[in-house]
């Protein structure tokens, strides 16, 4: 399944959550898009192509998590459980349409009452951060050039040391 991922939450745990939702579903998809919207929680499913849209509202939703990451408690953000079944009641209709059942023949009481204990503790976190410090292209092009150089005089010392042993062997098989 390909992920389109237009949102600030992770992927890895999107394709889980999703393929925990499909699985129980025994659906198959081939492109899940994720993306922001205004309101709440929507999506498009195709009736002719095994294709899920789904956005999510853009305002907290996140609960404070802690994992060990090195041995260390670090905090994340993640989707709140509630959420995460509006998420999966979502997809479940999505679902319905790429089966090319229309609204009309949908029960969709029969879908709110569904058990959704199958998501149990899952969470869908944040991405990562990325350190965007910028670096010091002339110490970094420096620290080069010093590595670089001492390589280049070890290769050096290397080709005389093999060019004074070379020298040795004519003078002694020859002489």
């Amino acid at each position: 399944m390909k992920i389109i991922n237009k949102t600030t939450w992770d992927s890895k745990d999107i394709r889980e959550f999703a393929n925990k939702v499909l699985k129980k579903e025994a659906h198959q998809l081939d492109t899940l898009v994720i993306k922001y919207q205004q309101g709440m929680v929507a999506g498009r499913g195709s009736y002719s192509r095994r294709w899920i849209s789904l956005s999510f509202p853009n305002w907290k939703w996140e609960k404070i998590g802690s994992d060990r990451i090195n041995g260390i408690k670090q905090p994340f953000q993640v989707i709140e459980n509630d959420k995460l079944k509006a998420i999966a009641k979502t997809l479940r209709h999505e679902i319905l349409h790429n089966r090319g059942i229309h609204h009309k023949d949908m029960d969709s009481a029969r879908i709110r009452k569904a058990d959704y204990s199958y998501i149990g503790d899952m969470v869908i976190r944040r991405k990562q951060i990325k350190d965007n410090t910028k670096i010091d292209l002339k110490q970094k092009r420096y620290e080069h050039s010093k590595l670089m150089l001492k390589h280049k005089q070890t290769q050096l010392k290397r080709l005389q040391n093999s060019i004074k042993k070379w020298q040795r062997k004519v003078k002694y098989e020859y002489q």
